[in-house]
């Protein structure tokens, strides 16, 4: 079918990941990165197995919009406690990070340096360092807002979950892959787990605390957990949103797995929600949320922060009681034709005129605070009835697109070296 546009940009090779040339290129509708490096000749690699997905969505209407990255400054700080953890799963991300635990003049450095409000606390298990209270306790005195990544064992202490209440938490992410102990084993290296998962869960909700489910898909193990996973958030008063990463080479990776996509995740989530939510809601809000990015910046917000627009990555609105997006795609495509006729505008007084006009639109208006405000400042609307559905494509070295893409992003190589996109 091929690609409507050529998309060039700078990517790092495959071998020797240094910056080099390259294009998008579709076969058969799956969408490849090829790279040009003057030493190690021309490679490929797979970004989507669904190349007219991701241009509708991604790189049409950045391309359209003229966003680009730019000097960019992340909404959330992560501080990686500890290397240490109380899993061995077959797949961690964080696999390769420098050894050791993060000092507390080390964090109360980057609270000087860095004015952002939220603090993400990863790990490793963030929960194995005994001074995490005390580590919250300092954050918050600091006007931060910390967060909390885990996988949530030692949640399952109603106590321990009270401790964390009272030293100012609020927001959990909380790693959960699935609903089977069978699976879970498979993938986590411990038995007997999922029932201390399920404790803490209740725990956290019990105590009133907001609770980000994080979900990795890894492809012929636990596609089929999807349907369960969206079962229990939209049955919880506590989870205000769910994340779906598709697992990448990335870390360490010691399982057996078919490579899934975003496009992937988006299959599975049509065919366990009976087709409530499409391929297409996802195309259009994806759209929406770079047309009118790029609407604001034009008309008066030019460094308006863009951390979750530049990624291959996505989010949706969606209400709990029927799991159904809050505006339809039909909806949304009428209104990205109509932002897209703002962009064109050469005006200034224009756009600004015809964005007003947009913003007075109360659906709409319902709409762009639900997303941005939970995507982009992390206040979780206290809104019963609405769940955000989120895909996060991981990105790595090999993949990466230095155009369209932050640059703010570390990885680890094999010799725990850190290769910084800055």
């Amino acid at each position: 079918m091929g690609l409507k546009h050529e998309y060039k940009t700078i990517s790092r090779c495959l071998h020797c990941l240094k910056p080099v040339n390259a294009k998008y290129v579709e076969k058969n509708n799956k969408l490849f990165l090829k790279k040009l490096c003057d030493k190690c000749g021309t490679t490929s690699i797979l970004i989507e197995n669904n190349a007219s997905f991701l241009e509708k969505s991604y790189l049409l209407p950045l391309k359209k919009t003229g966003l680009k990255v730019g000097k960019h400054v992340n909404y959330v700080v992560l501080l990686y406690l500890t290397d240490k953890c109380n899993n061995n799963c077959k797949i961690c991300l964080s696999h390769g990070l420098p050894k050791g635990d993060m000092t507390l003049k080390r964090i109360e450095e980057l609270c000087e340096k860095h004015d952002q409000k939220f603090f993400l606390l990863l790990g490793g298990e963030p929960t194995l360092r005994e001074d995490l209270f005390n580590i919250i306790k300092f954050l918050k005195k600091e006007g931060k807002e910390p967060l909390l990544f885990t996988n949530g064992l030692k949640l399952s202490n109603l106590d321990y979950v009270k401790k964390l209440k009272a030293a100012g938490l609020k927001i959990v992410y909380f790693s959960l892959d699935c609903l089977s102990e069978r699976i879970n084993q498979k993938i986590t290296g411990r038995k007997n787990v999922l029932e201390k998962k399920l404790r803490a869960l209740k725990n956290l909700e019990d105590e009133n605390l907001s609770i980000i489910i994080s979900s990795r898909l890894i492809g012929g193990f636990n596609e089929d957990e999807v349907k369960k996973l969206i079962d229990l958030a939209v049955n919880s008063v506590a989870v205000k949103e769910l994340w779906f990463y598709p697992v990448v080479d990335i870390g360490r990776v010691e399982m057996d797995k078919t490579l899934l996509f975003a496009s992937d995740a988006v299959k599975l989530i049509e065919k366990h929600s009976n087709f409530r939510v499409k391929l297409d809601d996802f195309i259009e809000f994806k759209r929406f949320l770079i047309n009118a990015y790029g609407a604001i910046r034009k008309t008066f917000l030019k460094r308006l922060n863009t951390d979750s627009i530049l990624s291959h990555s996505y989010t949706l609105p969606v209400r709990k009681k029927n799991f159904s997006p809050i505006i339809t795609a039909e909806e949304v495509k009428s209104i990205n034709g109509k932002l897209e006729g703002l962009l064109s505008q050469k005006k200034h007084w224009t756009a600004l005129l015809i964005l007003t006009r947009f913003l007075i639109n109360k659906k709409l208006f319902f709409l762009s605070i639900s997303s941005f405000l939970n995507r982009y400042f992390n206040v979780i609307k206290r809104c019963e009835d609405l769940l955000l559905l989120n895909i996060y494509v991981v990105t790595s070295p090999k993949t990466f697109d230095f155009n369209n893409q932050l640059k703010e992003i570390e990885y680890a190589g094999k010799d725990a070296k850190l290769i910084k996109f800055y």
